[in-house]
């Protein structure tokens, strides 16, 4: 059973959610480094990390939109949205610090 298609298919599509998760982690993070390069005053590498931060988003936008079970979707876009905000106000506080 371990070698069918199925299992194969099952087995990929887990391992491409598990990636999508932390490449959602890795957007949190970004933004969180932001936010300390911010406070230190470090504007010019508070501006690269956000790109970062926004890049890592529109991948994982692009990623979510494909995953084929609902319920995973929705957790995703729900995790977006969320991280969306947050890149929102950090941009919003980029512009009010430089």
């Amino acid at each position: 059973m371990a070698n069918t298609p199925e299992f194969g298919l099952q087995q990929a599509q887990r391992l491409r959610l598990e990636l999508i998760r932390t490449d959602l982690g890795l957007c949190s993070t970004f933004i969180d480094t932001f936010e300390i390069r911010v406070q230190l005053g470090e504007l010019e590498a508070a501006k690269r990390v956000l790109e970062k931060a926004e890049k890592a988003h529109r991948t994982v936008s692009q990623m979510a939109q494909e995953e084929p079970d609902s319920a995973n979707r929705t957790e995703l876009f729900q995790n977006l949205n969320s991280l969306q905000e947050r890149l929102e106000a950090a941009r919003n506080r980029l512009s009010s610090a430089g």
